[in-house]
């Protein structure tokens, strides 16, 4: 079994963070949405979830060997209900590699 360390992100990290937005807009979609507009809408989502907010942190998960295997993009937030303070999950992915690898728990 693969060990898993999690680390925050560096700047050296946001080429991998970027090579998985293909892995997210292909995921099943409603069938009245072509794949150039889910990939569209990704890009579009990645900029706005990487824009510069207070409290937003990415933590990167690698395996043994230092291979980047999947990351977290985490934003404050408000509850919709209450009104506290807490957390959203942004975006998630894993390398298909990783798959299986219980990396995506891990990273929650």
């Amino acid at each position: 079994m693969t060990t898993i360390t999690l680390s925050p992100a560096s700047a050296d990290d946001r080429t991998f963070i970027d090579s998985l937005s293909p892995r997210l807009s292909g995921v099943p979609r409603p069938a009245w949405h072509d794949r150039a507009a889910m990939e569209s809408f990704q890009d579009r989502h990645m900029v706005a979830s990487f824009a510069d907010v207070d409290g937003a942190t990415t933590v990167i998960a690698c395996a043994e060997d230092g291979r980047r295997l999947g990351y977290i993009h985490l934003r404050p937030a408000r509850d919709g209900v209450t009104d506290e303070p807490c957390g959203y999950v942004s975006l998630l992915a894993t390398t298909p590699e990783a798959e299986g690898m219980g990396v995506a728990h891990r990273l929650m």
